[in-house]
């Protein structure tokens, strides 16, 4: 279990160095050394939550962050930074999460 908990902690300093651009299953499973198979299962068993799931919360909670640590940045700006391609993608997702608009 150890060698998993390494693996996958490298798996998530990727991730979050990255969170503004598009990670794909098959890098991410490259730097975990497993088949899409196990490593959606293994990600899943060990963290409680899917990969896209995992990834999703990281780009809201930075998000959320930006809007009240730098307020001169627009939504716009927040949401490209976070990963998101359109604020009205981000916009829903914050939503979705966190029960207000990225406005609020």
């Amino acid at each position: 279990m150890n060698e998993y908990h390494q693996r996958l902690n490298r798996v998530i300093e990727y991730i979050d160095r990255n969170l503004d651009k598009e990670l794909t299953l098959y890098e991410l499973t490259d730097i975990f050394c497993f088949s899409r198979f196990h490593f959606n299962r293994i990600v899943s068993s060990l963290m409680g939550e899917t990969l896209f799931q995992f990834i999703q919360r990281l780009r809201l909670e930075k998000a959320a962050t930006l809007l009240c640590s730098e307020k001169r940045r627009s939504i716009l700006e927040i949401a490209l930074i976070c990963g998101y391609s359109s604020p009205a993608a981000f916009s829903k997702s914050f939503k979705r999460f966190y029960g207000a608009a990225p406005s609020e």
